[in-house]
């Protein structure tokens, strides 16, 4: 977790609700990412 963005990547619960947020695969201008590696999520949901 970065100092200024409290859901900048992970999985968080959220009122009894799953949330996941991807730290994403992109770059901007320059292809630099410090200490945030690309992240591609595979998220398999079954039905109980």
């Amino acid at each position: 977790m970065t100092l200024t963005d409290k859901y900048d990547g992970g999985i968080y619960d959220l009122n009894g609700s799953k949330m996941i947020v991807s730290k994403g695969l992109g770059s901007h201008t320059l292809p630099l990412r410090i200490f945030n590696p690309c992240e591609l999520c595979i998220i398999c949901i079954k039905k109980v």
